[in-house]
């Protein structure tokens, strides 16, 4: 894809994106380019390119290039889809930027209810995802919103709609408007994986977060074999618990909800590291609690 050069100044930005700008507005324009180091556009995107060529945008960045149109393509394009119009009323009045360390974010400007805006997100994250065979990453494709006093500039946006931003971030940490209980079971049960499933980019086995913060959630703040509380709060104020596979990976135990518990540090180095025929009764309750929703 190829980017649109973005000016820094009024009259030359204006000059070129009058048609997506208000000049009354351009000092938000501004806030938002220098907020996220932005230094290229592409307007009315993503709903021109294929679902693959958009999620490979935001993960790979800016280097992704399209795929189609040449030997054993057969006719399909990633650059001339029309795969991505089923999200429209998301990603209505869409952008794709570019930053100076070249990742590509997605805003958009929508006119649907916060609700409805999360409820649409988290449908589009799952059918992006959901034709590889890495849904594990999922997660890590993350919807912000943003201050639209302070960024929206789009002079084709209604006062009742919401500036929204849309990107890959392995780091990231869902909020708690999209993390509740029953959502996160949900997700939870629907990407659990049996224990040999590899990771294709590193040879250790794959976890899936869902799990692991169901899991977590589920402890409560408490350790699930010794039960003492949490031994501290970590840099997001939430109980430091890990995240512990009863029957482990490598031993065919599957990721998923009724074979993973929270533990304090101090239960779970003694699960890896105490003589295994003195684990047994251990091993037992851990089930037991972990078969219990």
């Amino acid at each position: 894809m190829t980017f649109d050069y973005v000016p820094k100044t009024y009259d030359c930005a204006y000059d070129k994106f009058y048609s997506y700008l208000d000049y009354w507005m351009l000092d938000r324009f501004f806030c938002f380019v220098d907020e996220f180091d932005i230094v290229g556009v592409r307007w009315s995107q993503p709903t021109t390119i294929s679902k693959e060529y958009f999620l490979r945008l935001l993960v790979e960045g800016s280097s992704a290039r399209a795929h189609g149109n040449g030997k054993n393509s057969f006719g399909k394009s990633d650059d001339v889809s029309t795969e991505m119009m089923q999200f429209h009323s998301l990603l209505d009045h869409g952008a794709m930027w570019k930053t100076k360390n070249g990742s590509v974010i997605c805003s958009a400007i929508t006119y649907e209810s916060n609700d409805n805006i999360i409820s649409s997100f988290l449908n589009m994250r799952q059918n992006l995802f959901s034709t590889t065979q890495y849904p594990f990453l999922q997660e890590n494709l993350i919807l912000e919103f943003l201050d639209e006093k302070k960024f929206r500039f789009n002079r084709k946006a209604d006062d009742e709609d919401h500036f929204i931003l849309i990107y890959y971030d392995e780091e990231h940490k869902e909020s708690d408007s999209i993390r509740s209980y029953d959502d996160l079971l949900r997700k939870a049960i629907a990407y659990s994986a049996p224990g040999s499933f590899r990771s294709h980019y590193t040879s250790s086995f794959t976890r899936n977060r869902y799990v692991s913060d169901f899991a977590k959630l589920r402890a409560n703040g408490f350790c699930q074999l010794c039960g003492q509380e949490a031994p501290f709060l970590d840099r997001n104020e939430i109980p430091y618990l890990e995240t512990h596979h009863i029957i482990s990976l490598a031993d065919g135990g599957e990721d998923s909800i009724d074979n993973t518990v929270a533990l304090c540090p101090n239960c779970h180095r003694k699960m890896h590291s105490a003589d295994p025929d003195l684990l047994t009764e251990d091993i037992k309750k851990l089930l037991s609690i972990a078969s219990l929703y």
